[in-house]
């Protein structure tokens, strides 16, 4: 559980009234379904107030960290929509900085947090933190069971060095949606509206991934995505959409520009603008990840062109420990600038790889408190 766990503790009572007000609201939503307008209004009401209360009583304004300062009390803050718009951005660094920093890329989540820990990443676009975690091989990871010749997911992270009775960290995989998360953000398909009657096709294009397929049989029939990076230049997405249905998809350019796209060879997408050409198919907006739009049921094969987008290699976070600080660091290092003081962590000071300007790495000395090292 994530009140008990070997990562931190978040309050029995944030985890609590977190469920509460998702509850109202899905109370609310469904008063407003049946045209119950008192009730909507009583259980907005509610929901507005318990909003209010939980920010007052868990969330430290400044420092924008949730008591506990746990993986699972920043993700039902995020996924039940608590946090208050001024302090989202900063709250989600708070997470990915749990993730990335503190538990090295790792999860730190229970049973409660597991359910939304991945789609949330996705939702705050952090996708390529969610990857991270997912392909981690040391434990705790999924990867670490694979390692180990397992050929199923283990009931808990530590199966292999542990007895096998049950523990409040038992079962935290089991309830956590990662095979939905491989659907819905890696091949990128989820339901806009209820019973898929409107679907969405966004897959995310994210760390060493050069391709992705997958099919979900809904009530109105087969949905499928099927992308693939052909080349540094050129991106490829088949997808279809059941009868009865329609879709908006979301045509990924994270790798690209002055892209190119075409629908069976026929170009629908020049110059950052949409140009149509193709029956069915219609414009539903641009972003600096994507171009989207809206199609019928049917299958499509869409392909982009264009400049191979070179991005820079991530920024690598190094943590080490307090009696030998070069145990981890490997290669010619040079001290660049110190980029932060850092009184949980110590002094974060940022190097740069010696030939190499383009590749940093953040380096974390785990002292307990800031000055010169």
């Amino acid at each position: 559980m994530d009140t008990l766990n070997n990562y931190g503790a978040t309050p029995g009572a944030l985890v609590s009234s977190g469920y509460q007000y998702n509850n109202y609201r899905i109370m609310e939503r469904l008063a407003a379904a049946r045209g119950a307008a008192a009730d909507q209004q009583m259980l907005g009401s509610l929901a507005d107030n318990l909003k209010l209360a939980f920010n007052a009583r868990f969330l430290n304004t400044t420092t924008h960290i949730y008591q506990g300062d746990t993986q699972c009390g920043y993700v039902l803050a995020l996924k039940f929509g608590l946090v208050p718009a001024d302090q989202r951005d900063a709250v989600i660094e708070k997470l990915v900085d749990n993730i990335m920093v503190k538990n090295n890329g790792h999860l730190s989540v229970g049973l409660i947090g597991m359910q939304w820990l991945m789609q949330t990443l996705t939702d705050t676009g952090r996708a390529d933190v969610a990857y991270t975690i997912a392909t981690r091989t040391s434990r705790p990871s999924w990867g670490y069971m694979f390692s180990k010749g397992s050929t199923t997911i283990w009931e808990r992270w530590d199966g292999d060095t542990r007895d096998p009775s049950m523990n409040s960290e038992a079962l935290l995989i089991l309830a956590g949606n990662l095979d939905a998360w491989f659907y819905q953000t890696l091949a990128g398909i989820r339901p806009a509206s209820d019973a898929f009657k409107t679907v969405m096709i966004k897959p995310e294009i994210v760390g060493n991934l050069t391709w992705a397929r997958a099919h979900f049989d809904s009530p109105y029939g087969r949905i499928s995505s099927d992308w693939k990076i052909d080349s540094a230049t050129q991106v490829s997405l088949t997808c279809a959409v059941p009868p009865n249905a329609s879709a908006v998809v979301h045509f990924p350019l994270t790798t690209l520009r002055n892209a190119t796209i075409r629908e069976n060879g026929i170009p629908i997408w020049v110059n950052c603008s949409f140009i149509g050409g193709v029956p069915g198919i219609s414009y539903a907006g641009a972003d600096a990840k994507s171009a989207r739009f809206t199609v019928g049921s049917g299958t499509y094969a869409f392909s982009a062109t264009g400049i191979a987008i070179v991005i820079d290699p991530p920024l690598i976070t190094v943590v080490v420990d307090n009696d030998d600080p070069g145990t981890h660091l490997t290669g010619s290092w040079t001290r660049e600038v110190i980029s932060e003081a850092d009184q949980r962590f110590g002094a974060s000071f940022a190097y740069a790889v010696a030939g190499n300007g383009s590749n940093q790495a953040q380096f974390r000395p785990n002292l307990p408190v800031a000055g010169s090292y």
